[in-house]
């Protein structure tokens, strides 16, 4: 019993401040991320100007809540990249090609959830404040390499080379 009031209890002061906080690291990475695309329009660097942004944010502050938000926020830019990706991409294909990339995306979804109850599992709460953090950036990066797969797709898609 007093263990599971001290894990609510607990639970409660890491999501109370990040209520509070929420909006300082969403400012930290969104400049971040604003000041790495200036730098590079073309946006060819390795790794992707999101990333680097959310290494900034992390790197002002080291506690697991901090983390956690910066983590959940990239998650929540990469998951809108992902779907202004996708919906470039529908466009670009033909009506037997999209209908596959819609399909695939289904199951992607499915396949997302399952992960994330994986990794809601794996990095549970309950477990440690650290599991917060390793939990959000867990996330952040299933949403992440399918952002990335969709825009390979998109970058190398050209309907003149590509069987239909």
């Amino acid at each position: 019993m007093i263990k599971n009031i001290l894990v609510i209890a607990s639970l409660m002061l890491v999501f109370g401040s990040y209520a509070m906080a929420q909006s300082d690291e969403a400012a930290v990475l969104d400049n971040a991320l604003k000041a790495c695309q200036a730098k590079t329009a073309a946006n060819d660097e390795e790794k992707p100007c999101l990333e680097t942004a959310l290494d900034v944010c992390v790197e002002k502050d080291d506690t697991a809540g901090w983390g956690a938000r910066c983590a959940t926020r990239a998650e929540q830019l990469w998951d809108k990249e992902l779907n202004k990706v996708y919906k470039e991409l529908q466009g670009r294909l033909t009506l037997k090609e999209r209908s596959v990339l819609i399909s695939s995306q289904r199951s992607w979804i499915l396949y997302r959830n399952a992960e994330f109850k994986l990794i809601d599992s794996m990095y549970s709460f309950e477990k440690g404040t650290m599991n917060i953090s390793f939990n959000a950036h867990a996330r952040k990066g299933v949403v992440m390499k399918r952002a990335l797969a969709l825009k390979h797709y998109l970058e190398g898609y050209s309907p003149d080379t590509m069987a239909k």
